[in-house]
């Protein structure tokens, strides 16, 4: 009986433990700033920069925030406000918002240093 008790604590551990590794192993994580040809994320006239947000998340605020202070022109793509946005937005297989597009770069999440990089090396923010 000691030894099944043993068993099952030492499975439960590892199964704990181990779990969390075991779900990063299959579904590893984007990188938050991820270098590529996103031109067909963006509308063929207009702003260079896309936006897929939620109009209640406080990081997509931050982010609208940020675009006014740089005078960065940008279409706001707001899933919970817009049926075509959400059916766009589930076609990229992202699990949160901000999501933003450059034409070379995608930024998941306000990770300002990474937006910054990103509008630089696409001359959409000066130096």
């Amino acid at each position: 009986m000691a030894i099944v008790v043993a068993f099952l604590v030492l499975g439960l551990g590892a199964g704990w433990y181990g779990g969390p590794m075991v779900a990063r192993w299959m579904h590893p994580e984007k990188p938050r700033v991820q270098v590529g040809d996103f031109r067909h994320q963006l509308p063929a006239d207009g702003p260079r920069v896309v936006m897929y947000s939620l109009s209640t998340c406080p990081h997509c605020r931050d982010a609208r925030a940020y675009f006014k202070a740089h005078g960065i022109a940008y279409v706001d793509r707001e899933i919970d406000k817009s049926d075509a946005a959400l059916q766009a937005f589930k076609q990229l297989h992202e699990r949160g918002v901000p999501v933003i597009f450059t034409p070379s770069h995608e930024v998941r999440g306000f990770d300002r240093e990474g937006l910054t990089t990103a509008l630089r090396k696409d001359g959409l923010l000066a130096p």
